[in-house]
């Protein structure tokens, strides 16, 4: 069933159940829904990873080689590297939203040999 027309045709097709066979099939749900409370609290406890904690990258790691390509480029003008990093940081910057720090593009450009390897 990959649409909801198909969904609509097949539930229309089938025959209505009656009000008491209705009745037992929402109070068997409701049970069933207590009895699986535990087990899934349970479940969450031992099975489910934990969140990585952290701020979020403002620079996802896929443009990481981008950024440093940025500062080469730069460096190949003869911009010292301090400038370099504040000048990336403004470029990346535009996005009033996502603001990027001078310091952000030296960790980048300081990781990018552990990246490499």
């Amino acid at each position: 069933m990959d649409t909801r027309e198909k969904l609509d045709a097949l539930l229309s097709e089938m025959p209505d159940e009656s009000p008491k066979v209705l009745d037992a099939s929402i109070e068997t749900t409701r049970k069933l829904l207590y009895q699986f409370r535990g087990r899934i609290i349970d479940f969450s406890k031992n099975e489910l990873p934990y969140p990585p904690g952290g701020h979020p990258q403002s620079i996802p790691k896929s443009e990481h080689d981008e950024v440093c390509d940025r500062i080469v480029h730069l460096q190949r003008k003869r911009i010292h590297l301090s400038d370099a990093f504040e000048r990336v940081a403004q470029q990346l910057s535009r996005k009033p939203w996502k603001p990027v720090s001078a310091r952000t593009i030296e960790r980048i450009w300081q990781n990018r040999k552990k990246s490499k390897t």
